[in-house]
């Protein structure tokens, strides 16, 4: 049993690596494919990120010290300097407002003594010691890469659809929409039977009572029925797949709900992940949901 997992993770492992850029490998702590020196040398600071757009990313941030570390060893055995920078910079050398190029949060620091000292707007991590010193931007360094690849936090991979989805817990339906909206997400959309497998498993549940006063493992998905017109996806993907449709069948603008739990005294009429016409609006935020299941693109799609 251990060994099959260990040969899944190996095989899931080896499936994204295979998806990263040419000169690029990927680094399952950093949810990233990682590249040192894309364009071959050393660079100023702009042309280094400049190649790192080129290949769909931004020169490296770091967030913790292990992130800084692990960076950091990887670039030991892959850097002409012993100094290289990552995607650190500052408009002005009064102002300590240091911003990633990649839009992330500055939320880390692991500055040298005495650093920054003003002399310089941009970083550059020592390979020796991992701290950072502050440079002149047109100085030339190796740098450090990195595009990101996977799913978000919280978010499994599906090798079927290569899609990643997130089981959330109750909300409404402006809330949970919110939530998938947060990772560039949609509630989801289903279109197999591979797919409706994978989300079932994710959100099944015994039959009884949950905390919003529903029934444990009605999941909200992204889709409202209309009769005679089957069920609008909010991702607007094509409506070509539905599963035992139970509920207000009659109704039009209805939220679909996954009946994901087990059949039981007091569970009604549907279950097994039946997919239930709840009679619902999405405008109606009254409505509370027992739990709601987002998905969306891995990262560096």
């Amino acid at each position: 049993m251990i060994k099959s997992v260990i040969l899944i993770g190996i095989a899931l492992f080896e499936l994204v690596a295979a998806q990263c850029p040419a000169n690029y490998f990927y680094v399952d702590p950093l949810k990233s494919c990682v590249s040192f020196n894309t364009g071959g040398s050393t660079s100023l600071f702009a042309d280094a990120e400049t190649a790192c757009q080129k290949a769909g990313g931004h020169l490296a941030s770091v967030h913790n010290a292990f992130e800084n570390s692990l960076v950091a060893s990887y670039a030991r055995s892959r850097v002409t300097t012993d100094k290289f920078y990552v995607g650190l910079s500052r408009k002005t050398q009064v102002t300590q407002d240091w911003d990633w190029t990649d839009a992330s949060v500055y939320d880390y620091r692991n500055w040298l003594n005495g650093n920054p000292n003003g002399t310089g707007l941009c970083a550059v991590v020592d390979i020796n010691n991992q701290m950072w010193t502050d440079v002149d931007c047109t100085q030339e360094y190796d740098y450090a890469c990195s595009i990101p690849f996977g799913c978000p936090d919280g978010y499994s991979l599906f090798n079927y659809t290569n899609m990643c989805y997130y089981k959330g817990n109750g909300g409404n339906y402006a809330n949970a929409q919110n939530t998938c909206h947060s990772v560039k997400g949609e509630l989801a959309s289903i279109h197999s039977v591979e797919e409706q497998n994978f989300v079932s498993n994710l959100v099944f549940s015994r039959c009884g009572t949950g905390p919003h006063g529903g029934k444990l493992g009605e999941t909200l998905l992204g889709g409202v029925f209309n009769k005679g017109q089957g069920v609008e996806w909010a991702d607007k993907s094509q409506s070509d797949y539905t599963f035992n449709l139970c509920g207000h069948t009659d109704a039009k603008g209805s939220t679909v709900v996954m009946a994901a739990h087990q059949k039981g005294s007091g569970c009604g009429s549907c279950y097994d992940s039946s997919w239930y016409i709840s009679n619902e609006s999405p405008t109606n935020n009254g409505a509370t949901y027992e739990a709601f299941v987002c998905k969306t693109t891995p990262y560096g799609h």
